[in-house]
C-alpha cells in the first residue's frame, strides 16, 4: 500500500491523537457486557466518575454518555420530558465537578 510516494504523502499527513478521540460510555442501573462490542461494558450511574477519571488518565479528555432505558424510563417517554433521575442526568451530576474546564 505505502510502495507509491504519493501513498506515503497521503498517509503521513494523517494523524490521530487520543485529543481527537471521543469515549463511549453506555451508563445503566443494571451494567452488562456488550457482546456486539468485544471488552466495552455498560457502567452504572455511579461508576461513571471512575470511568472518565481513567480516560483522563490515558489523555482522552471527551466522553459522550448513552443512557440505556429502563422498562420504566420506556413506558414514561410519552409522558413526561427528562428526568433528572436517569441514567445520563444522574450521570453527569456524578462528575460536572470532577472535572471543571
Amino acid at each position: 500500500m505505502r510502495a507509491s510516494e504519493s501513498i506515503r504523502r497521503l498517509v503521513a499527513e494523517n494523524s490521530l491523537r487520543t485529543d481527537d478521540l471521543i469515549a463511549p460510555i453506555f451508563v445503566c442501573d443494571d451494567p452488562k457486557e456488550i457482546s456486539s462490542m468485544p471488552g466495552i461494558s455498560q457502567v452504572s450511574p455511579n461508576k461513571v466518575a471512575d470511568t472518565v477519571t481513567q480516560l483522563d488518565a490515558l489523555g482522552i479528555n471527551a466522553v459522550i454518555l448513552f443512557g440505556v432505558p429502563t422498562t420504566r424510563d420506556i413506558s414514561l417517554r410519552f409522558v413526561t420530558p427528562i428526568r433528572t433521575t436517569m441514567v445520563v442526568p444522574s450521570s453527569a451530576r456524578a462528575f460536572q465537578f470532577t472535572f471543571e474546564s
